[in-house]
């Protein structure tokens, strides 16, 4: 019915918008997938945009690690060459 067309048509947003390398677009939008499977009571869109929804959340969170870790790294290069260490 309609409904699964919309939670569809959000996901595929979310999947293209993760293809192009925008992940926080992505999980906007399967987070809108997730809502409108919630309001339609939909339990197997839901399972498949929950699946989708973690996959997104992990990537982010592995994203921001590696952000992390590049920025500590060159806080420590820049210390070594301030202050020749």
């Amino acid at each position: 019915g309609p409904q699964e067309a919309a939670i569809t048509a959000w996901y595929n947003l979310a999947l293209a918008s993760e293809i192009n390398d925008d992940l926080e677009k992505a999980a906007g939008y399967i987070d809108k997938a997730y809502e409108t499977a919630l309001v339609y009571k939909n339990k197997n869109e839901l399972q498949r945009v929950l699946r989708y929804r973690e996959i997104i959340g992990t990537r982010l969170k592995e994203i921001e690690k590696m952000r992390q870790s590049v920025t500590g790294s060159r806080s420590a290069i820049r210390l070594i060459f301030e202050y020749n260490l």
